[in-house]
């Protein structure tokens, strides 16, 4: 999962994006792909009881080793728009569902080399509209659209064999399908390579679709649920209007003068029109009682249509939780400290319930992304593992060194942003309450407390000393 290799923050800051603003779920997809050199020769897998002979399948065929010259554990976003679901599904774990999938695109070469197709049939294929299916559309994208027109769009579903085929018995075993925009005819047809099948079951592998969906909430009987700025739009319909018309009036409410154009000479009318500043307009006869120019009066907005604006501020940030004081802002209401930890409490326990539904989904895909890695890690590696004393070593491993199914739970913390201070200080106060206790392992208790406070434990805790023989006792009587 990390930067070096399957990048999973991306693609959790991407789908995160889609949850929140304006889709309501996040869809990812994970996979393995592994790219071959053609140019090198397969070569037998050696019998591990005979070096000399190759190992066999139980066909009685050699094992072949294949010419992978580079191989890759993904988990990438899918656009929302692209996502594709069974109309009537009206749940929230799409791993339920009868089948799930998603459009894409490659370019002509890509296709032509991925699916093994001719030219001609490329051209049959039909690429796909940005203003129709992403998110982010815009009526300029002339030069974009030229762009993806080179390209061709495809359709991958994944379905459950048994729900279509008869002498499917095990409803977890999954099929791909892969169709070409503009061709009935199926590119891919086949068992999921993701999972192994034996005796007409699932015994290995991937448990679920590749296709992994996030959302925050449910809402009953609909499968894409509202996003937070969904939720609010009415509410950010009205203070748009509400701004509008207060820009409206501004406009109209600018100032002018009545001017008397029988009383004032063309000079001093020109003067007024020319409007310059401090510009001295003579008059014969000034009038304080009846000027020649007058301004015209102003039309007033009135104070609740402030207050309205208020209003609605008010309840687009308690729509979202993010008042004034979540987002650091300064407000006109003075608060005290009892009252803001309150309203933070609030805040965080509605928060903290978003977040741990979007653990559970990110701890299934985390499994789904193990199932993968049991299955097709073949080759050695080495990785940074916690030994006994919870020091970081280099441990050599494959997948038969992570055989077996495992359960993935995440602290309950993981998410939460960590506070280098507020840890500090909670280490000291562990340290404080716990340093005199008998039934503490005090060197270990040290040793994590001055790694929260960054510092290198082992150059630091010294090693139990043994108890120095008694001084003998001399009694004189």
């Amino acid at each position: 999962l990390s930067p070096e290799r399957m990048n999973a923050m991306a693609m959790v800051d991407e789908v995160l994006m889609d949850v929140i603003c304006p889709a309501g779920i996040g869809v990812s997809k994970i996979g393995y792909e592994c790219f071959v050199d053609p140019n090198l020769r397969e070569v037998a897998v050696p019998n591990p009881m005979d070096p000399n002979t190759p190992a066999m399948d139980p066909m009685g065929n050699p094992i072949m080793q294949p010419n992978i010259v580079r191989e890759s554990y993904f988990w990438k976003r899918v656009p929302p728009k692209m996502f594709l679901f069974p109309p009537d599904f009206i749940g929230s774990d799409f791993d339920d569902a009868s089948w799930v999938g998603f459009k894409y695109t490659l370019s002509k070469a890509m296709a032509m080399s991925t699916f093994e197709l001719t030219e001609e049939q490329v051209k049959t294929g039909a690429s796909i509209d940005l203003n129709k299916d992403l998110l982010a559309s815009d009526t300029t994208r002339a030069d974009a659209q030229a762009t993806v027109n080179e390209k061709v769009a495809f359709h991958e579903i994944w379905y459950r064999a048994a729900d279509v085929d008869p002498m499917v018995g095990d409803p977890q075993i999954i099929r791909q399908l892969v169709l070409m925009e503009g061709s009935e005819t199926p590119l891919i047809h086949r068992d999921s390579k993701y999972q192994e099948v034996q005796d007409g079951k699932v015994v290995a592998g991937m448990k679920g679709f590749p296709i992994h969906v996030f959302s925050l909430r449910y809402v009953s009987d609909q499968a894409i649920p509202q996003s937070d700025c969904s939720a609010s739009r009415d509410q950010v319909d009205e203070l748009s209007r509400g701004r509008t018309q207060m820009i409206d009036q501004r406009d109209r409410a600018v100032p002018i003068t009545l001017i008397d154009l029988q009383r004032l000479p063309k000079a001093s009318q020109d003067k007024i029109l020319k409007g310059e500043v401090q510009e001295l307009i003579p008059v014969d006869g000034m009038d304080g009682q009846n000027p020649p120019a007058v301004a015209l009066q102003r039309g007033q907005w009135p104070r609740e249509n402030f207050s309205f604006n208020d209003i609605i501020g008010r309840d687009i940030g308690e729509t979202w939780a993010l008042g004034a004081n979540q987002q650091g802002m300064d407000t006109d209401t003075r608060r005290t400290a009892t009252e803001l930890s309150l309203m933070q409490g609030g805040t965080d326990t509605r928060m903290g319930k978003e977040q741990a539904r979007f653990l559970r989904q990110f701890g299934v895909g985390c499994q789904k992304v193990l199932a993968l890695i049991q299955m097709f890690a073949t080759e050695k590696d080495w990785a940074r593992v916690a030994d006994p004393n919870g020091q970081m070593i280099l441990q050599q491993w494959d997948k038969t060194s992570i055989a077996g199914e495992y359960s993935i739970t995440l602290a309950p913390d993981s998410s939460q942003r960590v506070d280098a201070v507020a840890e500090k200080k909670r280490a000291m106060d562990i340290y404080n309450v716990f340093s005199a206790d008998p039934l503490t392992n005090q060197q270990e208790l040290r040793k994590m407390t001055w790694r929260k406070l960054g510092y290198d434990a082992n150059r630091l805790v010294l090693q139990p000393q043994p108890k120095p023989p008694e001084k003998p006792q001399i009694n004189m009587s």
